[in-house]
């Protein structure tokens, strides 16, 4: 009986985040929508800024958890509006890196103030420490799940090891 409570407490938990995750990314889209970027490109915009000397298909694919499949794809889309270019990898001349274009850097900052609402939106009944509760609980569940990925798919596409920032990157500015 102890052990069925814990089971339906946990696929609660379960349930609740999917869902709670589910609605966050819905009303992000609903949000980029006034900016006409999906969630998608603007995760993608993101992860090439997080890495301002860009990074290759692969690694990209691995760090947004996505198919290299739908990641071509983005990555076409944003080359079809200009706002990201493949070049040469300096480190492997058979690899292209992707990187952000002036026009991907214009429209990743004329996007971010409605991040920022965004995430004011959905956080202000949080205070701080339960921010960082929050934050800390989905580390844990993070770690977990990469965990459950390596092990169901033997170490193959494992996410590269990268420093995850709290808050969408703000493109510096170029003088």
């Amino acid at each position: 009986m102890i052990k069925q409570a814990e089971d339906n407490y946990k696929n609660y938990a379960f349930l609740s985040l999917l869902r709670t995750c589910d609605m966050l990314n819905r009303y992000l889209g609903l949000q980029l929508r006034k900016h006409n970027i999906t969630p998608s490109c603007f995760g993608l915009m993101n992860a090439i800024l997080s890495h301002e000397k860009g990074k290759t298909p692969s690694y990209i694919s691995g760090w947004l958890f996505r198919s290299k499949h739908a990641v071509t794809s983005l990555i076409h889309a944003l080359e079809a509006k200009g706002a990201i270019k493949q070049k040469l990898d300096s480190q492997d001349r058979r690899s292209k890196c992707i990187i952000l274009t002036k026009a991907g850097r214009k429209a990743v900052a004329k996007v971010m103030p409605t991040v920022k609402t965004t995430v004011e939106n959905v956080f202000f009944s949080l205070d701080r420490e339960e921010i960082e509760t929050l934050n800390g609980i989905l580390k844990q569940l993070r770690k977990a799940l990469y965990k459950g990925i390596n092990s169901h798919i033997g170490n193959k596409a494992a996410r590269p090891p990268v420093k995850v920032s709290r808050t969408p990157q703000v493109p510096p500015k170029r003088r």
